[in-house]
């Protein structure tokens, strides 16, 4: 990762250029930091992406987009829009980023940058319309970026108005592609799914916890089929739904009880899987629907970050505060069999939620599937966002893992389509809606225009 600027910061690591400061010289700045990494990095990588510093990237998507490309041929890919004086002229918008190719990297500093001819000597100019031409004139193509269904990956627009699906007039006007293309909600890639995957995700809280669960209703949980809450109080102001149980942690298990009889007795047509997570939790329900797009609701399964009990290690639980998400089969027979059984479960209200309801489970013979990814790295955290972000591990969490510590020690084990984050962190619902706005993996670029200290 690389910073370029007019003047060195060392604190920041920031790259100092002989360049005019200005927006109105930035292809002067671009132009200095292609030299740069020619002549420096050419060689530590086969593509190279340029940003604004009011970017948010998921790389892994564009890891995705490029697997297939060859990095040797001319290429450059980006959000291909129209220049609004010239409508038959068309460039990669610099403000939603843009991707090239080794081989366009070399024939731009070698020959590009060098010739008048093909590329402006100024520094002045529009950087993105300045450099689209002297790619063109060197015989770069623009590479379609869309995706499998012509739908966009690369946004220059901000995140608010990525989220509700609505675009200026402008936009449409400068896009490439056909506005039918282009109109919302149905122009922004998503993860695609072979099958319909109905999810409903239920949250158990306690009274007065509005800030919460407005933070969890305006975020992911729009994007599950079904979202519930329950209390031991009903809150019309969040549709909470209140349940006749005792309130207070301790009494986790027959709060969580009350709510899978509600959901059986109210939902069970409604979805096909049926998720459990905290109050304080992060849920990327995109990444949940590709996870079970593979599994079957009518087994006997169910999924989360598996721990063993540390006084009893033959039994395996899955973690309450990371969440889980059981088929539609397994809470069929959890309610019409095993809660009113007391051989098969628990039936006071007081007890560990988690390693209760494992228990009941294991009775009726539900398995825990495999929640990690094809590399064997954790989906399911109920680590603080903090630790995800700086790769870190509080203590104690890896004693009691499943899967052996190697696998769960920083930095390899985290998966790039993590499911699910948990607490216990600060400011929950502030950090809930920051990473809405930053994390979302549905598209592969979102430009967010706005102070980036926001976020």
């Amino acid at each position: 990762m690389l910073f370029f600027s007019s003047e060195t910061n060392e604190n920041q690591t920031l790259i100092g250029l002989n360049v005019t400061e200005g927006r109105h010289f930035l292809w002067g700045k671009v132009k200095a930091a292609f030299k740069y990494i020619y002549e420096h990095h050419i060689n530590d990588a086969d593509w190279f992406m340029k940003a604004d510093g009011d970017t948010y990237v998921i790389v892994e998507n564009l890891r995705k987009m490029l697997e297939r490309e060859n990095t040797t041929q001319l290429m450059l890919f980006g959000d291909r829009v129209r220049n609004p004086n010239n409508l038959n002229v068309t460039h990669a918008d610099g403000g939603a980023g843009y991707v090239i190719s080794k081989a366009t990297l070399r024939k731009l500093v070698e020959i590009g940058l060098k010739n008048a001819s093909l590329c402006s000597q100024q520094e002045q100019g529009n950087e993105d319309v300045t450099m689209s031409r002297c790619l063109e004139r060197l015989g770069v193509p623009h590479r379609d970026s869309r995706d499998e269904h012509g739908k966009q990956r690369f946004f220059r627009i901000s995140v608010e108005t990525y989220f509700n699906m609505s675009v200026s007039k402008y936009k449409r006007k400068i896009e490439y592609y056909p506005t039918v293309q282009s109109q919302v909600p149905k122009f922004i890639s998503r993860p695609s799914h072979a099958k319909v995957i109905r999810i409903l995700c239920f949250i158990p809280t306690s009274p007065n916890n509005d800030e919460r669960l407005t933070a969890v209703r305006d975020t992911w949980g729009k994007r599950c089929d079904k979202m519930l809450f329950f209390s031991s109080e009903t809150n019309q102001n969040q549709t909470v739904i209140g349940l006749n149980v005792t309130e207070g942690y301790k009494y986790l298990w027959g709060k969580v009880k009350a709510a899978f009889k509600y959901i059986y007795e109210h939902h069970i047509n409604d979805a096909d899987w049926f998720m459990k997570a905290d109050d304080d939790t992060y849920v990327i329900v995109e990444n949940l629907r590709n996870m079970l797009e593979q599994e079957d609701t009518t087994q006997l399964t169910y999924f989360g970050r598996k721990f063993i009990l540390k006084n009893n290690t033959k039994l395996i639980h899955i973690d309450g505060g990371a969440g889980y998400v059981m088929s539609k089969a397994v809470l069929k027979k959890l309610v019409e069999i095993g809660l009113e059984n007391p051989s098969l479960c628990r039936q006071p209200e007081y007890g560990p939620e988690d390693v209760t309801l494992a228990r009941c489970l294991k009775n009726l013979g539900v398995s825990h599937g495999d929640s990690r990814d094809e590399y064997g790295k954790q989906r399911f955290f109920r680590i603080p966002l903090d630790a995800y972000f700086k790769m870190t591990v509080p203590e104690g969490v890896s004693r009691v893992e499943y899967y052996p510590s190697a696998e769960v020690f920083i930095p390899g084990c985290w998966s790039h389509y993590v499911i699910l984050n948990n607490g216990p962190f600060d400011v929950t619902a502030v950090v809930i809606t920051a990473v809405d706005r930053n994390m979302q993996s549905l598209s592969l670029l979102i430009q967010p225009h706005t102070n980036s200290r926001d976020y």
